[in-house]
């Protein structure tokens, strides 16, 4: 290796590495950089960060007696726990992984797909590692962070599919990630039908690669996934609409602040070098379209109701955002390496477009301004459950595990904790993934099943007294109850 420093009025660093030594250093950034920064949140906190996380350490520990093969996530964490792994500690590192595994993806496209040289693939790999949006998606969607992973290395071989390595590569990493998530599996054939078009426009028989790919994912997906169920398909792909018109206006009103408000938080920092770098390309831009429907359906069509919120869609522009921002960058000549004045320009044009994500890495304090009641939270440090519920939960749980009791019941919130530390039946009231049951209807419910002694996790000592339970031990803010026949 050598090392040459010339000055002409400005500093330039020279490092020659060779062509293969330099892409591998690059390769292996792309990777580690988006890893320590996802690392970031999960160093703070003991637990695995994370709402939804929970349902991931339990669907590990329960997969075989429920095995099912799509989401490819699933059977991936029942397997590991097969191996004897704790699934607490594969939730704590994993998305921390696949957070790499995206960086490393966003490489790949940008070098393989886009031509772009080293240093600029390199920032685009940045850019998205400190998305508020992108780090949103790595706080608890896995299924669709290890999908939309797959997704971009499947379509940096878009360009090969005349060759068989890139046909079979673009095939299998097609197939991984369309059944790894829905709506990936949805971008994937928006993407792969534009892309379909214009060849066939060129030249019929350079569709006809993709086309073979696309009709072979669509038919899995169809029969293997559904079992053909299409009416299932088409309700969960289209959604509904309303009958009642009658207050059309106020709710367009309503679904125009909220969709604007949250698309503001998530890249109005990014908005002004986003729409500089725009560019024409065949991937990203059926990519933008599909998403920029999706985040704006219902302000569009004021009647619909879509299965998949507006917000969902909106979290998957952070990636063609992302590619235009660096596209941006570019623009303005900020990625002259041997220029120090614009290396610090642009170090300090990215630390001011990506404020939000100090807050929300749990490195500074959060402005209200860039959280979402029920979506964003104001910190990715953080799970379904407070810090001293999780280990009370756990504590609990376990000693209810030491019983005759057949039967838990807690709230949706505690759900993954609780279903995690014991191999019993765990029933569920309130919101989310308590389907809004009360104590009483969870009880009913339990009791319906034939159940023996059940048992309730709470800390409210009145709501389990007036349904008839029992307190039989205590841990912190939290109460094991028995419930007691009338």
């Amino acid at each position: 290796m050598a090392v040459r420093i010339r000055s002409y009025g400005k500093i330039r660093l020279s490092i020659f590495l060779g062509p293969v030594g330099l892409e591998r250093v690059a390769t292996l950034l792309s990777f580690i950089v988006p890893a320590l920064i996802r690392w970031i949140p999960e160093a703070q906190f003991p637990y695995p960060v994370g709402f939804d996380t929970p349902l991931y350490i339990s669907w590990g520990r329960h997969y075989a007696s429920n095995p099912v093969a799509f989401p490819l996530i699933l059977p991936l964490l029942g397997g590991l726990y097969a191996l004897g792994l704790d699934m607490v500690a594969v939730m704590k590192y994993l998305p921390t992984l696949l957070y790499g595994l995206l960086g490393l993806s966003i490489y790949r496209f940008s070098r393989s797909h886009l031509g772009w040289r080293l240093e600029k693939c390199l920032l685009a790999v940045f850019v998205v590692a400190l998305s508020l949006a992108s780090l949103r998606v790595s706080w608890d969607m896995h299924k669709q962070l290890m999908a939309t992973a797959f997704l971009f290395l499947a379509l940096s071989w878009l360009k090969s599919l005349n060759r068989p390595l890139g046909f079979a590569a673009f095939a299998f990493l097609s197939f991984l990630a369309a059944f790894s998530h829905e709506v990936v599996f949805g971008v994937l054939m928006v993407v792969s039908l534009y892309w379909f078009l214009s060849k066939v426009c060129e030249e019929p028989k350079k569709g006809l690669p993709i086309l073979v790919v696309v009709l072979g994912i669509l038919f899995l997906f169809v029969g293997a996934w559904y079992g053909w169920r299409l009416d299932e398909i088409l309700r969960r792909g289209l959604g509904s609409w309303l009958s009642d018109a009658s207050s059309l206006g106020d709710r367009w009103l309503w679904e125009a602040e909220k969709n604007l408000s949250e698309f503001f938080k998530l890249y109005g920092l990014i908005v002004p070098l986003m729409v500089l770098g725009l560019f024409k390309d065949s991937v990203l831009l059926p990519w933008l379209g599909l998403g920029l429907l999706g985040s704006f359906s219902t302000v569009l069509f004021p009647l619909y109701v879509p299965s998949i919120t507006p917000s969902r869609w909106m979290l998957l522009l952070a990636y063609p955002f992302s590619f235009y921002v660096a596209h941006g960058f570019d623009r303005l000549r900020l990625l002259r390496i041997g220029s120090l004045g614009r290396l610090m320009a642009l170090t300090l044009v990215l630390l001011a477009i990506n404020v939000p994500t100090w807050g929300f890495l749990g490195l500074t304090s959060q402005p209200s301004q860039f959280t979402i009641v029920g979506f964003l939270p104001e910190s990715m440090v953080s799970s379904s459950i407070p810090l001293h519920d999780i280990e009370a939960t756990i504590w609990l749980v376990k000693r209810f595990d030491e019983t005759a009791g057949t039967v838990l019941i807690v709230h949706g919130h505690y759900f993954g904790w609780a279903s995690y530390y014991t191999g019993k039946r765990v029933v569920t009231f309130g919101e989310l993934y308590g389907a809004d049951r009360t104590i009483k209807q969870a009880l009913d419910l339990a009791q319906k099943e034939d159940a023996g002694d059940i048992y309730l996790l709470w800390y409210v000592d009145g709501d389990a007294y007036s349904s008839g339970f029992v307190k039989v031990a205590e841990k912190g803010p939290m109460k094991l109850y028995r419930y007691v026949k009338a």
